[in-house]
């Protein structure tokens, strides 16, 4: 069955239209998923009754199944099936009073990171409805905002770019998400780190280093042979002087290997 959060708003009027309803009721039901989290077309309770029927019965919301979480005092982790019955994962992190969800972009990895269980394979890229439904999901499941948001989950988010940054349009459009509270965590794809500073120039970058000498990040990142540690700092200096943004670097200390 077809999520409605693949539906753009012109075209949920068409279908609505179509069937004889408003067009004003598309912004009642965008409003009961995005704002409101409400995962259950029969409990958007100024829809006619044979609206939310016909909703129910035609599409889902989350496109997707939770199959196991975890939860303690800081973290709720998910982990969701797919309709494929592949599974990924993201995690909602309490810090004082803010709310950071973690979000995945990919079932597994292709950049085939060292010490990462993530990168031991790579299935498929999640679609714009996987990734903004973990979203949806976790905001109706803690029933808090969420205002922070980080792609730091599975996979690598400039190798998935046209649906993380369809994503990123929503959080800042639909759900008012201010760009400086999203953050792209990246192992270095340059493309995508020059787009993001056109595209999307005040949302945060973080950029995960491994090694400080391209000999050793080649053995710990085995992609870094395609993307030399030079390159990558290139892009980088070049989107500071875009965005005038800091850049956040992450290095995981490996006794014995690169600490």
């Amino acid at each position: 069955m077809r999520s409605i959060l693949g539906i753009n708003s012109e075209e949920l009027k068409d279908i609505l239209i179509e069937k004889g309803y408003e067009r004003y009721r598309a912004r009642q039901i965008i409003e009961w998923i995005y704002d409101k989290a409400v995962l259950d077309f029969y409990s958007m309770s100024n829809l006619p009754k044979e609206l939310r029927s016909f909703l129910s019965n035609n599409f889902s919301i989350i496109p997707f199944d939770l199959v196991i979480y975890a939860q303690d005092e800081e973290t709720i982790k998910f982990v969701f099936k797919t309709e494929d019955n592949l599974t990924f994962e993201s995690v909602v992190i309490f810090h004082h009073n803010r709310i950071t969800l973690c979000l995945s972009s990919q079932i597994g990895c292709p950049i085939g990171c060292k010490f990462c269980a993530t990168g031991e394979s790579f299935y498929r890229n999640l679609t714009y409805e996987e990734i903004i439904g973990q979203y949806i999901f976790a905001k109706s499941y803690v029933k808090k905002d969420i205002r922070s948001v980080v792609f730091m989950g599975m996979g690598e988010p400039f190798l998935n770019e046209e649906n993380v940054f369809r994503v990123i349009d929503t959080f800042i459009q639909e759900l008012n998400i201010s760009p400086r509270h999203i953050t792209v965590s990246t192992s270095g794809i340059p493309r995508g780190i020059i787009n993001l500073a056109h595209k999307h120039p005040k949302v945060r970058l973080a950029f995960s280093l491994w090694a400080p000498d391209e000999r050793k990040r080649e053995s710990l990142v085995p992609l870094a042979d395609t993307y030399k540690l030079e390159i990558i700092l290139k892009s980088l200096k070049e989107y500071v002087s875009i965005t005038g943004n800091r850049i956040s670097v992450e290095y995981t200390l490996l006794k014995g290997i690169n600490d």
